[in-house]
């Protein structure tokens, strides 16, 4: 029951609560318990405690039940005879004033005590309502369909001005209507108000000068709620309330026979001042529809909901509104007020489709000279389409009515987002109406509606329609303009067409060489004066395309230069391998978007491309030694540009060191004085020149490098060796040493 204080705001008229605050510590209060009088503290489904003085300046003591740590209301209630208004005081066991005003939160020992003092002689009525806990004992209130009859009586206690009523969890619709009115003819005040389960008011209002009241409500499935009625106290009952199906897809609703501008409308009554109708309609979505009441009673009421249940801002009594943007829509119909008026009160609801919202129709004719006819009963409405030109700034409709009929024009704009629900009736003027539209809104439609606004009855009109500047004609359809007119062919391209009559475009459509192999594309928005749309142009052959516009009066065409653009780049080509001297490097190509259908090749060598290295894979020769090696690869793809990119350079190492398959080997005799020769062995890759050392146990022999060596005396006894260098162009030198000979005599 949190912030049930807030509902009790909008009664205020009704129930005298006052503005809550802190409670005060006040000197205790001498009470003698004996005198206090048990009171409960279910004030919205109990009887109130009455009360009197002899003179002012009396006290009385009520008990309550409530605990430590409660929050209460204290609820007197207005427009009632004796004392209306008598000050209170809310103490605790010890006589401690706990509060004096507003919602009191009770603090220190229980019992608690409320000291009502008079302001004079005379009655009164006091109720105390438990606000922290769930309401309980409160009677339950039936869900009728609308039109149905039905709902509770509420008064007819002398000793209680607030009522209670459950609605369960499972058993209310998505959206309700809870109405409350008077029953019989006695002026009286009364108030509802509909919470949820934590006490926040959702939809209420109050009775005053009208018969009957309406609240709409949004419930939400599954949680309950409870509706609270303020009411004046008597003898006999003062008000029914009643709570009526509105969902979204439980409604009982009339559905009209004709949505056709001027058709036949839904016909019913209203028989009581809480009477509801409802009239359902439904749409794609994007149509616009025009929804008039008129009633036999200025005090009819209407209320638009849409699909999901929300009410549309703008639709209410004595004015038709357009609606647009939901696919359906419910019509709440009601008269709260009518005086001296004897029930039933008769009613027509016109639901007319106007057509597509921003797209010209045949819903309404083309402006002429002069518009005339009789609106009547069936048959309420005429309407004209003014297409608004470039440079067109008004639109004025002079009205006369004939036999003091009330036809009245209206106009509004058909794609206009902000223009959805008044439908702009147009001002009296001393010899009709007048409707001016200022402003400039080139490429649109004017709607100029002649309907009455709430009336009953027949009515001849004439009425002139005229533009600033003439005419009031609708341009041929003409395409004079597309932007870009040229593009590259690498995605979608979104196309504007300007003209004159484009908001009928029907199609778009690209082609060449006479109309062969047609590209649609698809269409954005649309207006008198242009067209927008998008069509994906990717690898469409560069040259000039016919862009033609289609419509219901013909066809428009220019002209969209299409040049061809290169690939993309997502990744860059890349070499694999080691870049050295006798090694075969191979690229990866890279990624392109979109992927390529060939490559072509080139490889470079600081630069300058290499004759003949063309292919996909390179063996780099011995020439290239210490050069910057790269290769540029280039994609290609039909009606695409070649794209080119190149790898990183690196330049060429060393090839790799000759190795001696067969070691090195001394022949010969290897005795004193007789010359000994070196066999250089087997190597690979085979070496293009030796170099020979030799040693003695492994020291260098001094000028010893020639491939033979004729030994010394001096030698004997010694391990002869030689070491083999294999050089090989643009590669690492190889090395190898023989096995040792022994030197003899």
């Amino acid at each position: 029951m949190r912030n049930v204080r807030a509902t009790l705001l909008l009664l205020s008229a009704l129930v005298a609560v006052l503005p809550a605050g802190p409670a005060r510590a006040e000197p205790a209060v001498d009470v003698d318990p004996a005198t206090c009088v048990a009171v409960g503290d279910q004030g919205y489904s109990e009887d109130a405690y009455r009360g009197s003085f002899a003179a002012a300046g009396e006290v009385d003591c009520l008990e309550l039940p409530s605990p430590a740590g409660a929050t209460i209301e204290m609820l007197v209630p207005r427009n009632s005879s004796g004392v209306q208004d008598p000050d209170w005081t809310v103490v605790d066991a010890d006589g401690t004033q706990v509060c004096s005003y507003g919602t009191c939160e009770l603090t220190g020992p229980a019992p608690y005590r409320v000291l009502i003092t008079g302001p004079g002689a005379g009655s009164y009525l006091f109720a105390v309502q438990r606000t922290d806990q769930e309401l309980t004992g409160c009677e339950a209130l039936p869900l009728d369909a609308i039109g149905a009859t039905g709902g509770v009586l509420v008064g007819g206690h002398p000793d209680r001005f607030v009522s209670c009523y459950a609605i369960p969890a499972d058993a209310h619709a998505d959206t309700e209507l809870f109405s409350i009115a008077r029953v019989g003819t006695l002026l009286s005040v009364a108030g509802i108000s509909v919470l949820d389960r934590d006490g926040t008011e959702i939809c209420g209002g109050y009775l005053e000068s009208t018969t009957a009241k309406l609240a709409r409500c949004r419930l939400v499935d599954g949680q309950a709620y409870t509706a609270v009625v303020t009411h004046r106290t008597g003898s006999t009952p003062a008000y029914r309330l009643s709570r009526k199906d509105a969902g979204v897809a439980t409604a009982n609703c009339d559905t009209p026979e004709s949505t056709v501008v001027g058709g036949a409308p839904v016909s019913g009554t209203v028989g009581a001042a809480d009477d509801v109708r409802c009239v359902r309609i439904t749409d794609s979505g994007s149509g616009n529809f025009w929804i008039g009441v008129r009633a036999s009673s200025s005090g009819m009421q209407y209320a638009v909901l849409d699909g999901a249940g929300n009410e549309i801002t703008g639709c209410y009594a004595n004015e038709p509104c357009r609606v647009t943007g939901s696919d359906s829509y419910r019509i709440i119909i009601w008269s709260s007020f009518v005086s001296a008026t004897v029930w039933p009160v008769a009613y027509r609801v016109d639901t007319w489709w106007l057509g597509e919202r921003g797209v010209s129709n045949t819903i309404c004719p083309t402006v002429g000279a002069t518009i005339s006819g009789t609106l009547t009963e069936e048959s309420a409405g005429r309407c004209v389409q003014v297409p608004i030109r470039a440079y067109q700034t008004t639109v004025q409709v002079l009205i006369g009515n004939s036999a003091g009929g009330t036809a009245v024009p209206f106009v509004y704009l058909t794609n206009i987002a902000s223009e959805t629900n008044r439908a702009g009736r147009c001002p009296q003027i001393l010899n009709g109406f007048e409707c001016t539209l200022t402003g400039s809104f080139a490429g649109t439609t004017a709607i100029v509606m002649i309907a009455p606004r709430w009336e009953l009855g027949s009515y001849p009109f004439t009425a002139e329609v005229s533009c600033t500047p003439a005419p009031c004609v609708k341009p041929a359809y003409a395409v004079t303009g597309i932007a870009p007119s040229a593009a590259p062919n690498s995605g979608p391209v979104t196309l504007t067409l300007s003209g004159a009559s484009l908001a009928g475009t029907t199609g778009v459509v690209l082609s060449r060489n006479g109309g062969a192999n047609p590209i649609t594309a698809v269409i954005d928005s649309r207006s008198e004066e242009s067209v927008t749309a998008t069509v994906d142009v990717t690898d469409m052959p560069a040259g000039t395309w016919d862009v033609t516009a289609t419509s219901a009066s013909g066809t428009a065409t220019a002209s969209l230069v299409l040049t061809a653009a290169p690939l993309t780049s997502t990744r860059v080509p890349t070499l694999s391998g080691t870049v050295r001297v006798g090694s075969t490097v191979k690229l990866y190509n890279g990624t392109f978007d979109p992927s390529p259908t060939s490559y072509t090749y080139q490889w470079t060598a600081n630069g300058a491309a290499i004759g003949g290295a063309t292919g996909a894979a390179y063996t780099i020769p011995a020439s290239m030694r210490g050069r910057q090696l790269a290769v540029t690869v280039t994609a290609k793809r039909a009606n695409r540009l070649p794209t080119s990119h190149s790898s990183a350079k690196t330049t060429v190492g060393y090839g790799v060191a000759p190795k001696a398959t067969t070691a090195p080997k001394v022949t010969g005799t290897a005795k004193a004085g007789k010359t000994v020769k070196v066999s250089a062995g087997v190597w690979s890759p085979k070496a293009t020149s030796y170099r020979y050392e030799w040693r003695l146990n492994g020291k260098v022999i001094t000028g010893a490098t020639a491939s033979s060596l004729k030994l010394k005396k001096a030698w004997i006894g010694k391990r002869l060796t030689v070491v083999v260098t294999a050089k090989r162009t643009g590669h690492t030198d190889g090395k190898a040493t023989s096995k040792s000979v022994t030197i003899k005599r």
